[in-house]
Formats: structure tokens, sequence, C-alpha cells
């Protein structure tokens, strides 16, 4: 899984070159200990991280700060680092094929954009993979698009809280959303999704990416409530923001949270009852879950 503090990035190819070379540190996480060393990882690389059953990575732009990074996490498991090559940055980014999230709903990577015949589907979602975590192949996105697919109606305002690539924003507008915020901590992942955003011409002009902390945008006086709020970032970042998230959320709108292991599923659930949501739906796919609530007072 990729996720973030309120987004993840790969490192793009204006982030290469002679005074940038990146990074990759490999974690193997000890028996019972992944949850902790993510979110150790986390707090060294806000920009967020690729989540394996048994393996977590993150990236890093110079070598001094993954060497850093790996003397800080090196009691949580065993740690391996090298440099991204180019050749594996290209053979990464080409690894992403179209995705089809409903017979309605596409994700395409913009280098097969007009290459084929593509899936049928009504609605395309133009990406450029790499730049932030967001292309629509992890399941934690893909069920997030869906639900996106099922509660956004035309006319509707989206809160989309770490937008990353920006992929649920640009897919909330093309599904008929007026108006969406999508925020980000990371300045590499908000240029991303400007980036994704121009690639969409539906839907430039309907949605505003912000540089912005959750935790600080969501307690705001004047923060705007949506009628739809996503958040695909961690367990631990859903409970502590829970209040904030039922804040920003209409009453009887909906919230799509994601970034779920099922095991922390329980708690997720709770933090959110307890903040004034419902629990309308959940999914479960590779061991992650996403839970689609409804903001209650409607």
């Amino acid at each position: 899984m990729n996720r973030g503090n309120q987004g993840n990035r790969m490192p793009d190819e204006s982030g290469r070159g002679a005074d940038s070379e990146w990074w990759e540190l490999r974690l193997r996480p000890r028996p019972g200990g992944s949850e902790m060393a993510a979110e150790r990882l986390l707090a060294l690389c806000p920009s967020g991280l690729v989540e394996e059953p048994d393996e977590l990575t993150v990236y890093f732009p110079a070598a001094d700060l993954a060497r850093r990074a790996a003397v800080k996490v090196k009691a949580n498991g065993d740690v391996a680092l090298r440099p991204l090559a180019e050749s594996s940055w290209g053979k990464w980014r080409s690894s992403f094929r179209t995705v089809a999230v409903s017979e309605r709903l596409q994700v395409v990577p913009v280098y097969e954009a007009g290459a084929g015949p593509g899936t049928g589907a009504a609605i395309t979602v133009l990406i450029e993979p790499g730049l932030a975590f967001g292309t629509g192949e992890h399941p934690t996105t893909l069920a997030c698009l869906r639900y996106l697919e099922r509660v956004v109606r035309p006319g509707h305002c989206v809160l989309d809280v770490g937008t990353g690539s920006g992929i649920l924003a640009v897919a909330a507008a093309l599904l008929g959303a007026s108006e969406v915020v999508a925020i980000d901590l990371d300045p590499m992942a908000c240029r991303a999704a400007r980036t994704n955003l121009d690639l969409n011409p539906g839907a430039v002009g309907r949605v505003d990416v912000t540089e912005a902390d959750a935790v600080l945008w969501l307690n705001r006086a004047d923060a705007p409530q949506a009628r739809v709020v996503t958040a695909n970032l961690t367990s631990a970042l859903l409970t502590l923001l829970a209040p904030g998230l039922a804040r920003a959320t209409a009453p009887g709108g909906w919230l799509i949270a994601s970034g779920i292991s099922w095991e922390e599923r329980p708690g997720v659930e709770d933090a959110l009852f307890r903040s004034g949501f419902g629990i309308s739906g959940r999914t479960l796919e590779a061991g992650w879950a996403t839970i689609l609530a409804v903001r209650k007072g409607g």
C-alpha cells in the first residue's frame, strides 16, 4: 500500500539530476511492529511510504537524509538502502496500466492515453504515475474511487484530505462535483496534484489544491463543510482527525476513509462513531479496509 501523512510521492523527473539523487529506504519490520514502524517512517518522511505485507519503503532526495533515517529506524527492523537508478525509475513508472474502476470510470496513465481502445468507460481520469501516491491500482485508492462514484452528485462540494496525486479530487470533479478542495501537507504532492489536474480539462476550475496541515485546516473556525469528504491516510491519522473530519462533513454527508488495516478498523470506526458518524459500509481487500460513513444529523 502507498500511504502518507497527507500524501505520498515517488521521485519525479524534475527531482532527478545533478542536484538531487533519490535514495530508497526499505524496512522489514520486526514481528508485530509494522504499524509502529510505519508511523516512525512517516514522521521522518511525511510525504509518505509504500507499504507491502512485510516491507515498508520510503524515498529521500539525498543520501544523507536517507542514512540519518536509517539510523533512527534500525531498532524497528532490518533496513536496506540503495540509490534509485534512472533505469529503476523508468521501469517503475512504465509498470502502471489503465485501471477499470467500473463500467463508467477508468484511470489511465498519460502515456497510454489514445494508445488503445481503453475500457470503454465514459469518464477517464488521466494520471502521470510517479508524481505522488494515487494511480488507482492500489485497493485503497480503488475502493475510494468506487465509493466516490456511488455518492458524488452534480453540484456537490467535496473535500479531499491528503490528496497525493489528486486522483480522488479530479475524479470527484469529473463525476460532477462543482467544487473540490484538495489539501496536502507535502508541497511536492500539491505540485503533482496540479500537474494531474491540468491533464484533465474537465476538472480544471473546479478543484482547488492547497498546501495545508490537515489538523490545522480542519480546526479552522471558518472551515467550510463538504457534502463528501475523502481521507485515504493511516489508521492513526484517521483516529486523530475524526473530530475534524466530522466538522468538515455536512450533516447527512459522506466520509470515505481508507488506508486502514483490518486489525485497526474497529478503533477507527469507534473514533468516527464518537465524532458523530454512522458506518454505512465497508470493504476489505488485501487486508485493507475502506469505510463509508455518514454524518449524523442530516
